[in-house]
């Protein structure tokens, strides 16, 4: 699409029409042309009578340009558009990997509240396969919690929620005061086994 600076005012009503300086129609048929940068109209005669057969009347602003000796191609001065500035992204960080495999210990799922609870409902065949297939994890930042690791498409590990459950309910265990869920990143020293 082929965009120019100078273009007649578009029709927005009477209001955007004008005597012509021609003709001296008693009705609005003019039309200026307005400057696409500023919205500002160049000159009072500077534009087109609608009445094409009976007056004919077209100035340019290439031609008041011309007679006025003002450059036609000067560009003025662009009033400054705020820039948007994307912040720096922040390096990703990752769990290591050495935390990972110490939470996936074997003799850590003997305190894990959410594994015993698996264990009563499925046995302990069943409740391996889980545990091994979604990496259920245990932590020390409450005793019996469990860690549901975060891990992206590229095998690294992101985060770790940490939730505590009943090992008899297997519901969530909820306090008046507290909510116990947390998260690995949350954690100055996660604590994990």
């Amino acid at each position: 699409m082929n965009e120019y600076r100078y273009t007649l005012e578009p029709y927005k009503g009477m209001s955007t029409r004008y005597h012509c300086p021609d003709c001296q129609e008693p009705e609005k048929t003019f039309s200026r042309y307005i400057d696409t940068e500023t919205g500002e109209h160049i000159h009072p005669t500077v534009g087109k009578c609608n009445r094409e057969s009976n007056c004919g009347y077209h100035f340019k602003p290439k031609q008041y340009f011309q007679n006025n000796n003002i450059s036609f191609d000067a560009t003025q001065p662009k009033a400054l558009k705020p820039k948007f500035v994307t912040p720096p992204q922040k390096p990703v960080s990752y769990i290591p990997v050495d935390v990972f495999k110490a939470s996936l210990s074997p003799t850590a799922y003997e305190t894990n509240h959410f594994v015993k609870y698996l264990i009563t409902l499925f046995g302990v065949e069943v409740a391996s396969e889980l545990v091994s297939r979604y990496f259920l994890a245990t932590s020390k930042h409450w005793n019996g919690a469990t860690v549901y690791w975060q891990i992206d498409t590229y095998g690294k590990i992101r985060t770790g929620k940490i939730m505590l459950y009943s090992p008899t309910t297997g519901k969530r265990i909820k306090n008046h005061t507290t909510i116990f869920i947390g998260c690995i990143h949350c954690l100055n020293n996660p604590n994990l086994s």
